[in-house]
C-alpha cells in the first residue's frame, strides 16, 4: 500500500507527457487537414473538402475552420449547415473582415432555408419525438431549419404503439410540415393467453444476494483508494494546464514575430498569419485555464474521499434483473 502514492505520481507524469504530445500532433494534423481542405475545394471537390475541414475542426477548433466549413457546404446545397456555421464566425471572430463577411452570407442564407415542422396533436406522459435518431421534443411546432434530405419522424410514449413516417424535406425556403396523431394503445391481451418471450427478451427472476458478516473484508479502503486516484488524475490535469498555458505562450510570441511586434501588418496575408496563430493561442489558453480548474476540483474531491474514508467498511451487493419494454436490465446496488 505504501508504494500507490508512487504510482500515481508515475502515472500522473506519463499522462502529462502524453497529453503534450497529443497536443503537439494534434495541431499539427489540424493544420494538414486544413491545407487539404483548402486544396480540395480550390479543386472543386466541395465534399471531401468539408470533410477535411471537419477533421481539422475536431483536432483543433479554429474560427477560420469553420468559416471555411460554411462556404463548403454553401458549395454542396447544405444551406442550414452552412448558415449556423457563419452565423457562429459572424458571433465569435475576430478578424473584423471575416466576421463581416459571414455575416453578410448568413443572412443572404437565412430566406433560402427549408424548414421542418413538428407537430403532435397530443403529448401523453413521457412522450418523445425523435428525427432520424436524434430527440426534437423540446421543438415541436418550431420551424426548423435542415438540410434538404429524407428524414425519419419517430414518436413514443409509455404504454402506447410506436408512431413513424418519412418525409422528404427539398425546395428552398419551404416549410415541410409533420403532424403526428394520437398514439394508439396496444391491443389488450385476453385472459389466459400463454406470455411468450420475444427472442433476445428472455423472462428472468429476480435474485438478492448479500454478503455474510462473517467475511473477510478486502484489504484496505476502497474509498481511500477513489481518493488517490481522483487526486493523481487532478495533478495530471493541473500539469497538462500548465502545458497547455506554455504552448499558448509560445503561439502568442509566433502571432508577435509575424508583423514584426507591431499590432498590424504590413500585407493581408501577414495578417491572416497572425490572426491565425492568435486564434490558436486563445484556444490553447482556454484549455489551459479549463484543465487547471477541473483538476483543482478533483483533488478537493480526491482529499475529501480519503479523509472521510470509514476504517472499516460493510460490503454488501444487491443484484436485480428485470424486464423493460426495451429488453433485460441488470440493477447492482451496493455498500463500499
Amino acid at each position: 500500500m505504501r508504494s500507490r502514492p508512487f504510482f500515481l505520481t508515475l502515472f500522473a507524469c506519463a499522462v502529462v507527457a502524453v497529453a503534450s504530445v497529443y497536443a503537439q500532433d494534434a495541431g499539427a494534423a489540424a493544420e494538414a487537414a486544413f491545407d487539404r481542405g483548402r486544396q480540395l475545394m480550390n479543386d472543386g471537390k466541395y465534399a471531401d473538402a468539408c470533410a477535411a475541414f471537419q477533421q481539422s475542426w475536431k483536432l483543433d477548433p479554429q474560427i477560420g475552420t469553420r468559416y471555411n466549413i460554411g462556404v463548403c457546404s454553401e458549395k454542396q446545397g447544405k444551406l442550414t449547415t452552412a448558415w449556423a456555421a457563419f452565423r457562429e464566425v459572424a458571433q465569435r471572430d475576430t478578424n473584423e473582415g471575416r466576421r463581416k463577411d459571414a455575416a453578410r452570407r448568413a443572412d443572404a442564407l437565412a430566406p433560402r432555408l427549408t424548414k421542418l415542422l413538428v407537430n403532435a396533436a397530443t403529448s401523453p406522459s413521457g412522450f418523445s419525438v425523435k428525427v432520424n435518431g436524434n430527440d426534437v421534443t423540446n421543438l415541436l411546432g418550431i420551424e426548423t431549419p435542415v438540410d434538404p434530405g429524407d428524414y425519419e419522424v419517430v414518436a413514443t410514449a409509455p404504454g402506447f404503439k410506436e408512431w413513424s413516417a418519412k418525409v422528404s424535406a427539398t425546395g428552398e425556403g419551404l416549410t415541410v410540415t409533420v403532424a403526428i396523431p394520437p398514439l394508439d394503445r396496444p391491443q389488450p391481451i385476453a385472459p389466459g393467453t400463454p406470455l411468450h418471450s420475444e427472442p433476445g427478451k428472455e423472462t428472468t427472476t429476480i435474485a438478492h444476494i448479500e454478503a455474510h458478516d462473517d467475511a473477510p473484508p478486502p484489504p484496505g479502503s476502497s474509498r481511500k483508494s477513489i481518493g488517490e486516484i481522483v487526486v493523481g488524475g487532478g495533478l495530471a490535469l493541473v500539469a497538462g494546464g500548465v502545458v497547455a498555458g506554455v504552448m499558448a505562450s509560445g503561439k502568442w510570441s509566433d502571432a508577435k514575430k509575424v508583423c514584426g511586434g507591431m499590432t498590424t501588418c504590413a500585407s493581408d496575408d501577414l495578417t491572416a498569419q497572425a490572426n491565425a496563430l492568435g486564434d490558436a493561442a486563445r484556444t490553447r489558453a482556454n484549455l489551459a485555464t479549463g484543465l487547471v480548474a477541473v483538476g483543482v476540483i478533483a483533488i478537493g474531491v480526491g482529499a475529501t474521499l480519503w479523509i472521510t474514508a470509514p476504517s472499516e467498511s460493510s460490503h454488501g451487493i444487491a443484484i436485480a434483473p428485470a424486464l423493460s419494454p426495451d429488453g433485460a436490465s441488470v440493477t447492482i446496488e451496493g455498500r463500499f
